[in-house]
């Protein structure tokens, strides 16, 4: 595909996306258009290494997290919902049946969870799992994980205990399954251990 197709179909998905956003009530802003967006441009970095299909995967990317406009729907089960939004999202856009089942498909199982992992998954799920995971670290990815645990009323000191002390940033750098992906986020993923790191010593103990 074309480097001008490519741009056809992010500049159509990011149209769309922005419109569903728009027209959500009370969506989360941290896992808005803008990153969509982002997470799509990570997938097409790691994509040149690949034989992709774009047509599913770009697809894929800039529809992922549309459970997040719908928080009070979704509640736990962001997957569930973002698995039924892309679907009807899908609904009138021009590409086959089949094309779309796979974008559905790789929507539905692209979180870190070990559920949604299978050895002969296709390339865009593993892909779009990973340049999700990615969104994680770094700067954007400290700030993005503060801010929707702020709103869901979580303290520092909960956010530091939950993603330092327990581990969770260092599951999601172990989620990542391509190679390309650690090597492109691995100053990012140290940014936030040390980051995370630094907050705990400057907080009052749990």
């Amino acid at each position: 595909m074309t480097l001008f197709n490519e741009q056809q179909l992010i500049t159509q998905f990011s149209r769309l996306n922005r419109k569903l956003y728009a027209q959500a009530k009370n969506p989360l802003p941290t896992h808005g258009p803008e990153h969509h967006l982002r997470v799509c441009k990570n997938a097409i970095k790691l994509a040149r290494n690949y034989k992709v299909d774009y047509e599913v995967l770009i697809p894929a990317c800039l529809l992922h997290d549309l459970g997040a406009y719908y928080p009070d729907v979704a509640k736990d089960k962001y997957h569930e919902e973002d698995k039924e939004r892309t679907i009807k999202a899908l609904r009138g856009v021009k590409l086959s049946d089949e094309k779309k089942r796979r974008i559905v498909e790789a929507v539905a199982k692209h979180g870190s969870d070990p559920k949604y992992r299978r050895k002969s998954e296709p390339i865009e799920i593993t892909i779009l799992r990973d340049a999700d995971k990615m969104e994680a670290f770094g700067p954007i990815g400290v700030a993005r994980i503060i801010a929707v645990r702020t709103m869901r009323g979580d303290t520092l000191q909960k956010i530091v205990k939950d993603f330092y002390t327990r581990g969770h940033l260092k599951r999601k750098w172990e989620a990542i399954a391509l190679p390309e992906s650690k090597k492109l986020v691995k100053k990012d993923y140290q940014y936030s251990m040390r980051f995370f790191a630094d907050l705990a010593k400057k907080l009052p103990l749990i």
